[in-house]
């Protein structure tokens, strides 16, 4: 049975994330196992100082999700950080560095001290 779930979900990861490789992942749920895909995706992890108040990080997060090149964006103002999901990019693709380049430029233009997080 677990066998048929895995194959029944392929096409379905295929279909969501065309331009990207696709994995399967397995999750137990109460009694069953459910398979589940996700696209994998370049996630940028970019260190912030000068953000004082709720407001500085939610003009960050704002900012960043107007951008094309980002899926997702998590602000913390008290880790000092943002964590970034670029869409359709690879990890190591030189896409994904430039786009994490003009992360940082764009923050830094808000105002910020940002720099990518070692």
């Amino acid at each position: 049975m677990l066998a048929s779930t895995i194959r029944r979900a392929a096409p379905a990861c295929a279909a969501r994330a065309p331009a990207m490789r696709a994995a399967r992942v397995v999750v137990r749920r109460g009694r069953g196992l459910v398979a589940r895909c996700f696209a994998s995706a370049a996630e940028v992890k970019i260190a912030i100082e000068g953000m004082m108040c709720d407001g500085c990080s939610g003009r960050i997060e704002k900012v960043l999700k107007g951008m094309e090149t980002v899926k997702s964006v998590v602000v913390s103002l008290e880790g000092k950080s943002a964590t970034v999901e670029l869409s359709q990019a690879d990890a190591a693709s030189a896409q994904a560095k430039a786009a994490a380049a003009e992360l940082v430029d764009t923050i830094n233009s808000l105002g910020f001290e940002a720099k990518l997080a070692q």
